[in-house]
Formats: C-alpha cells, structure tokens, sequence
C-alpha cells in the first residue's frame, strides 16, 4: 500500500474530526475496552488523544473497507500515538451511508500488537 502524502492525511483528519464530534464514537470491542484499563486511560482522555492526531501519526491508509457489502463502502487509515511509554494502535474510518450522511468511527485503540513504521515521524 502505498504511503499518503501529508495534505491528504490533514485533510482526512480535518474531516473525521468534523463528522466524529460531538459523539466520539469507539466501537465498544473488548480490545478496545480493555485498553483503556490497561493503559490506565479514561474514555475523555482516549478522545482527546484521538482529536489531537496529526499527520506525523500517521502510518497506513486510505484502505478499502474490506467488506463493503456488509459494513458498506469506507476509508480505513491507521496511526499511532504513545501514551506512558507504550505504542497505542488507532483505527479510523470515514463512510458514507445510502442517506448521505458522513460517519466517522474510531474501530481500534488498544496497544499496537507490533512495531509501527511512521513515513513522518522522527524519533519515533
């Protein structure tokens, strides 16, 4: 998969945070539940962890949806940031549903399962 450029991370992070606010929506996986007692995180610090994302963040994406006919189509993008020493896994996803609507969930924030390489990010 090739790497995005910065000015397209910016804007697909500009347009998240637009359409996630103000329900912050986590998909409630026991990973992702889990997480945030591992980490010793509250849900608030979680979002504002997520709102403050910035390209440098950035790892992977845009992917397709991987299943579009059941979840419908979508970007998927990944970035990571570290809390208290440790490598968190973010997992984000912009659809637009048959109405129009534009819906922004965050799919995955729990500790990264491997190493993360960052295009942007020095000393990482």
């Amino acid at each position: 998969m090739p790497i995005s450029e910065q000015w397209k991370i910016t804007l697909f992070l500009k347009k998240f945070f637009e359409h996630w606010q103000p329900d912050c929506y986590v998909v409630p996986r026991d990973i992702n539940q889990t997480a945030l007692i591992a980490l010793g995180l509250t849900s608030k610090q979680r979002e504002k962890m997520i709102l403050n994302l910035k390209p440098r963040d950035y790892f992977s994406g845009p992917k397709p949806e991987e299943d579009p006919d059941k979840f419908g189509a979508a970007e998927i993008w990944e970035f990571s940031v570290i809390s208290n020493g440790e490598s968190i896994y973010v997992k984000l996803r912009l659809s637009k549903e048959k109405t129009k609507k534009v819906v922004a969930k965050c799919l995955s924030f729990h500790r990264a399962e491997k190493t993360i390489n960052f295009p942007y990010k020095e000393n990482h």
